[in-house]
């Protein structure tokens, strides 16, 4: 989570799952929903669906994900699993609701995952 203002557009979610076990549920729910994925440190990746060209040319049509999900430790020693969704302000209202529901897809998928895996998910705030 961001330790400045505001946390990003996304959805953020709080387990009991510890941090290698919340990277493993957010990688496979991403690769079950047909996401790119691109580790981007030990503890994020970049997930990413369509096509920017395509999204560009064809407007709400195409959804546009580029994905930041990263996992952290929160001070209460749970983990925090932040999906930070891109949004595509050139295919309008519609193009950027629909990259919003991908991403909300994507959290429901990395909580059932946790839960399939045994674990809780404490809360989850979409944005």
């Amino acid at each position: 989570m961001t330790q400045h203002g505001a946390p990003p557009k996304g959805n953020h979610l709080v387990t009991d799952a510890p941090p290698p076990d919340a990277l493993a549920s957010a990688q496979e729910a991403a690769q079950l929903l047909g996401f790119r994925l691109h580790p981007t440190s030990d503890w994020s990746f970049q997930a990413g669906k369509g096509n920017l060209a395509a999204s560009v040319f064809v407007g709400a049509f195409v959804a546009y994900c580029d994905f930041g999900v990263s996992i952290s430790t929160v001070p209460d020693g749970n983990t925090a699993v932040t999906i930070a969704r891109n949004a595509p302000w050139w295919t309008g209202i519609i193009g950027v609701k629909r990259v919003q529901g991908k991403a909300d897809e994507l959290g429901n998928a990395v909580g059932q995952a946790l839960v399939n895996r045994r674990f809780n998910v404490l809360s989850h705030a979409r944005g």
